[in-house]
């Protein structure tokens, strides 16, 4: 289905401004690449959006 689809990007630099609009509360990510692809910057970038504020059930 066209809503659960995935996106491409030439480069790694090109997704970060879009990592916000991207994702949802609750939402389960994988990102792959390599270090030559500089994967790292979304990461990043998803990592200073924050975390989410309710536990995974059945977590300490």
């Amino acid at each position: 289905p066209r809503g659960q689809r995935g996106d491409w990007v030439p480069a790694a630099t090109d997704l970060v401004p879009r990592a916000r609009h991207l994702i949802d509360a609750g939402d389960i990510l994988l990102v792959k690449g390599s270090k030559g692809s500089k994967v790292s910057l979304i990461v990043d970038a998803l990592r200073k959006m924050g975390q989410g504020t309710q536990p995974i059930e059945g977590s300490p």
